[in-house]
């Protein structure tokens, strides 16, 4: 009893010598797999939420449109990485309010975030086939007076492909 009343004591006064240090213990804290960090400075202070990884951009095209498919957590961070959450007070001062999903929203439309390297093969590829159907509803074969096939358009449009895909 003795060592376990020492440990807590110890415990205890490294937690108030490092007041600033995340307080949770491992088998307590939430790791976040598989996520996107939007993050959003405003007011001179960072704020960030975590996503799932492929709907920011569907949020951002109003293709998906209810917020709990696209944030893990209604939850505002100051740093998603350590776990520190964003202040009720930093909240106030930068958006006017501490509504979180409020926030959540504003951060989603506005803030930053990184593309993964499939996702941005994908949107390219996208772009690209969409461009060789606008080609191929527009162009005629002289010769034969029928529409060029798409997949025709896209083996003729690979060497822009690759001008593209220096650029995005």
């Amino acid at each position: 009893e003795e060592t376990a009343a020492a440990l807590a004591e110890t415990a205890a006064a490294a937690v108030a010598r490092a007041p600033h240090m995340s307080q949770f213990l491992p088998s307590t804290q939430k790791r976040l797999t598989n996520i996107a960090v939007v993050r959003y400075k405003r007011a001179g202070k960072k704020f960030e939420v975590a996503c799932y990884k492929n709907t920011i951009i569907a949020w951002r095209n109003k293709v998906e449109t209810d917020i709990d498919e696209v944030l893990q957590a209604h939850t505002i961070y100051a740093d998603i990485g350590r776990g520190v959450l964003a202040k009720r007070e930093d909240l106030i001062e930068a958006f006017g309010t501490d509504d979180e999903d409020a926030v959540c929203v504003e951060i989603l439309n506005k803030g930053e975030f990184q593309v993964s390297e499939q996702e941005r093969h994908a949107q390219l590829d996208a772009l690209m086939r969409d461009i060789a159907a606008r080609v191929a509803d527009m162009v005629v074969n002289p010769d034969t007076g029928r529409p060029y096939p798409q997949p025709t358009i896209e083996l003729q449009s690979e060497p822009s492909q690759n001008l593209l895909g220096t650029f995005s």
